[in-house]
């Protein structure tokens, strides 16, 4: 469950970069133009200019939300899933050792449930 929610969270962490990429250009720039070629193989020109859509965040981790600004911004939450993963990643020698995850194993499965759906 834990490695799941993990890959989902750096899922995330794409989908918001591809956002943002995309939010950053001016609209007239958010445009994909087809290469026209000749017989033999060669770019003679471009096509009609065609609108790129608004790349999709299907994580639960990605939210948009509108700063006082008056923007928008994607933001990442990961409810520390990022810590627990890489904590849970470290073997121990002995039981002592063992220090308690971040966030408990019943968050977790309810995440893991509400992200999955």
């Amino acid at each position: 469950m834990l490695k799941e929610l993990n890959r989902l969270r750096v899922r995330a962490q794409r989908e918001a970069a591809a956002w943002r990429r995309w939010h950053r250009k001016l609209p007239h720039n958010r445009v994909r133009r087809e290469r026209l070629r000749d017989a033999a193989g060669r770019v003679i020109g471009y096509g009609p200019p065609v609108p790129l859509p608004e790349p999709p965040l299907s994580s639960p981790f990605c939210r948009l939300t509108e700063l006082p600004s008056g923007t928008v911004d994607v933001f990442v939450d990961d409810s520390g899933i990022e810590a627990t993963y890489r904590l849970a990643q470290r073997p121990c020698a002995t039981a002592a050792e063992v220090k308690p995850l971040p966030v408990a194993e019943n968050e977790i499965r309810h995440l893991f449930e509400e992200s999955c759906r």
